[in-house]
């Protein structure tokens, strides 16, 4: 066997022995809110191993609010999604509200992009469509998407961009944020948070400077999408049983060589006696 073979065939075993090392997940969960007449519904659901789909759902009245989160992790890439429908009821004062969080910690660095849209019905709503990721290590927000609607039939944002017709504080102290660069890098050792959730009500009355008075049904659908990209990933190292596996394989390979090399001298050897 050629030196060159023997290299290749290590590093195949090599390959097959290292992996990145995985992310620390602290926290998962999904969370639906509905109030049609006062009436409240909750349900929250989390789990700390993200293997699992998460979904959540209330219902109350003429309200219903669904959430849909999932983690999908390669060895080198993270992807985070959540879907959610929000729908009001034909009340006087009604809302539905849906979110999904995750918490993690970085075992290597990673640089993230975010992306989503949200799409309301026909009828005039107060809605809020907020995205974020927020550096617990730092205690610092690294991106906030917050959009805002307060009067604008069949409303469409897109994550991250502008829209909506309310560009400064609300009544209920809520103000759109658009701190959206087009990628951020989450550092290895950091724990970070990131999440998706909407906010769709129906506003009872005429409420001052928004001039809202809605007692019709409506409906949002959104969807977020945070993506996680290894940087220059480096693969963990090896255990001790690995290691020995490693040196088990390759003493093997050497030992394959030397008898071909021998054997191939042998009958050389032969060939020039006869």
């Amino acid at each position: 066997m050629s030196l060159a073979r023997l290299f290749f065939a290590s590093g195949l075993l090599m390959a097959g022995l290292l992996h990145a090392a995985p992310i620390t997940y602290t926290a998962y969960s999904a969370y639906a809110d509905v109030n049609c007449s006062y009436d409240l519904s909750t349900t929250n659901d989390g789990l700390s191993d993200p293997a699992a789909h998460l979904s959540a759902s209330s219902a109350s009245g003429g309200c219903a609010t669904s959430v849909n989160a999932q983690v999908t992790e390669t060895a080198d890439a993270l992807d985070f999604s959540i879907a959610t429908t929000t729908a009001h009821g034909p009340d006087m004062w009604t809302l539905g509200s849906g979110s999904a969080f995750l918490q993690m910690t970085m075992t290597q660095d990673m640089v993230l992009t975010a992306s989503g849209a949200m799409d309301a019905s026909a009828s005039a709503q107060y809605l809020i469509y907020n995205g974020g990721v927020y550096d617990y290590t730092v205690g610092q927000y690294l991106y906030n998407s917050v959009q805002i609607s307060g009067n604008t039939p069949g409303e469409h944002f897109d994550l991250g961009g502008n829209g909506g017709d309310t560009h400064a504080t609300d009544p209920w102290g809520n103000h759109e944020q658009l701190l959206a660069p087009a990628s951020v890098t989450l550092l290895a050792g950091h724990n970070y948070g990131m999440w998706g959730a909407i906010w769709n009500q129906t506003l009872a009355g005429d409420v001052p400077t928004w001039n809202i008075y809605n007692p019709g049904s409506g409906s949002a659908v959104s969807t977020w999408d945070y993506h996680l990209e290894a940087v220059n990933p480096t693969p963990a190292v090896p255990e001790p049983g690995s290691l020995a596996l490693l040196g088990l394989g390759l003493a093997g390979l050497l030992l394959g060589a030397n008898r071909f090399r021998l054997g191939a001298l042998g009958a050389r050897s032969r060939g020039n006696v006869g």
